[in-house]
C-alpha cells in the first residue's frame, strides 16, 4: 500500500508538545500517521542559468497524529530512539 501525501498547515500550537493542523478524517488522516513539519526557506536559483529550483523545505519537527477529528488533527512529537529526553516542539518552532 502506497503512502498518501497530505499537505496541511499548523493552525494552533497548544503547548510545547501538541500542535493542531487543518487536516483530519475528511482528508484521510488516521491516528498514528506521521508528519514532518517544515518551514519554507528562500527561493533557490541555479547560479549557472538563473533558473528557479524552488524553495528549500527546512524540517522543524517529526510528529505523529494523536487525536484525529473530522477537519483537524492534534500532533505529538515522535520521540527519537537516540534520546531519552522528551521532545519539546515549541523550542524547535
Amino acid at each position: 500500500m502506497s503512502k498518501q501525501i497530505i499537505r496541511a498547515k499548523v493552525v494552533s500550537i497548544l503547548d510545547n508538545q501538541r500542535i493542531v493542523i487543518n487536516a483530519g478524517i475528511e482528508q484521510g488522516v488516521q491516528a498514528g500517521d506521521q508528519f514532518f513539519l517544515y518551514e519554507e526557506g528562500a527561493e533557490i536559483t541555479d547560479p549557472e542559468n538563473e533558473e528557479p529550483l524552488g524553495r528549500l523545505e527546512n524540517i522543524k519537527a517529526h510528529t505523529e497524529a494523536f487525536l484525529v477529528q473530522e477537519k483537524m488533527t492534534v500532533l505529538l512529537p515522535v520521540l527519537s530512539k537516540q534520546s531519552n529526553s522528551s521532545s519539546v516542539l515549541s523550542v524547535i518552532l
